[in-house]
């Protein structure tokens, strides 16, 4: 079994599964969510990626961009996956099933891009506030993160994560940076 992983650490309280009418109704902490963990996994025997991230605030959206060569692009968005009930912090999460034949690759659930294709890759993550309306923080790594700058939606980011050679590993994730021990994965 070949597993690329990545994760986060930091010391949180207690998660409880998002509840989408509190987060619409009356965030306890409005305004520009920050990021505080991003993690990715791809499982070859699963044929499945899967990306968490945490923020330090109800975010209303997050998304994910990938590409090899800057001239295919794919963007995903993630979905929120559990928040403190006070508005302090947030996951979101995305899974992507590695499509069979590159064709059947679809937006939101499946990939053309296989585990093998990591080094080549290049990723951009983003949150956006509580209205989804401006992207408030961002991160980006892989092969080579400037070939995603000026991508459609894709925020110009400069906030360049580096994957370690050989990273730790935690809860299932790879250590890439920061903390996502809130996010169940």
């Amino acid at each position: 079994m070949m597993v690329h992983r990545v994760a986060l650490v930091v010391l949180c309280g207690c998660g409880h599964p998002v509840n989408p009418a509190d987060a619409i109704v009356s965030p306890a902490q409005p305004g520009e969510p920050l990021l505080t963990g991003v993690a990715f996994q791809c499982d070859v025997d699963d044929a499945e990626w899967r990306f968490y991230i945490r923020a330090d605030a109800w975010a209303g959206g997050a998304r994910l961009w990938m590409t090899r060569d800057g001239e295919l692009t794919e963007v995903h968005r993630m979905d929120p996956q559990s928040a403190a009930r006070d508005g302090s912090w947030d996951c979101h999460e995305l899974r992507l099933d590695i499509a069979v034949d590159q064709r059947d690759a679809s937006s939101g659930s499946s990939t053309r891009f296989r585990c093998t294709d990591l080094p080549e890759l290049s990723f951009r993550l983003a949150v956006s506030d509580t209205d989804d309306e401006a992207w408030t923080d961002c991160r980006t790594w892989g092969a080579a993160p400037a070939l995603l700058d000026g991508q459609a939606g894709a925020p110009s980011c400069d906030r360049v994560l580096t994957v370690a050679d050989e990273p730790g590993e935690l809860d299932d994730h790879t250590v890439l940076w920061g903390d996502v021990a809130d996010c169940p994965g």
